[in-house]
């Protein structure tokens, strides 16, 4: 998921890496390897992602640098945190202090990256009714948006205004039979 909200592609060393960290994983439960020697790998190798996460974040060119720095911020923080927890396993006092910070780290994530969709979504929703506007107010053809229940005209672009002879707020005092020579039905 963070590769497409990255706008990445996912190269061929991710599957290897994969298919390495499934392999010790089939050789530690096959061999009975104890279960920290089985995760600590799996630990480091999450810590390492998140991290270069963090990292990708950093360099990414985000419409708002403040998400973009603190998302990059948290990954980094969690990708270390994540290294800890194969060693402090062993101490039910740390545990539960453990699964906290993760959890704070996991919601806090979260709520930047909303935060940052939402931004995104209303920048990219903005520049696109700019383009909407730009293309409509711009062209050379003749545009009307017309009311389908009233049949009055909502808008015209100045190419119609030339065409018809008529003002803007002239235009939209009109039907659309009032200029067109068709009956109604």
């Amino acid at each position: 998921g963070m590769f497409m909200f990255l706008s990445r592609k996912y190269s061929i060393a991710w599957y290897v890496v994969a298919g390495l960290m499934l392999a010790w994983v089939s050789f530690g439960l096959y061999f009975e390897v104890t279960d920290s020697m089985i995760s600590i790998p799996i630990y480091v190798l999450m810590a390492i992602i998140y991290i270069w996460i963090g990292s990708q974040f950093f360099i990414l060119k985000m419409p708002n640098r403040a998400d973009s720095i603190l998302l990059g911020a948290l990954f980094i923080l969690w990708g270390m945190h994540k290294m800890d927890y194969p060693f402090l396993v062993n101490y039910p006092w740390a545990t539960v202090f453990d699964y906290l910070v993760g959890m704070f780290f996991s919601f806090s994530v979260a709520i930047v990256m909303l935060v940052y969709h939402f931004h995104k979504t209303k920048i990219e929703l903005s520049e696109s009714e700019e383009r909407y506007v730009n293309l409509f107010e711009n062209n050379h053809s003749v545009m009307l948006i017309t009311d389908p229940e009233t049949e009055m005209i909502a808008d015209a672009n100045p190419a119609a205004c030339n065409f018809y002879g008529y003002p803007i707020e002239r235009l939209k005092d009109m039907s659309i039979f009032n200029l067109i020579a068709l009956p109604r039905e």
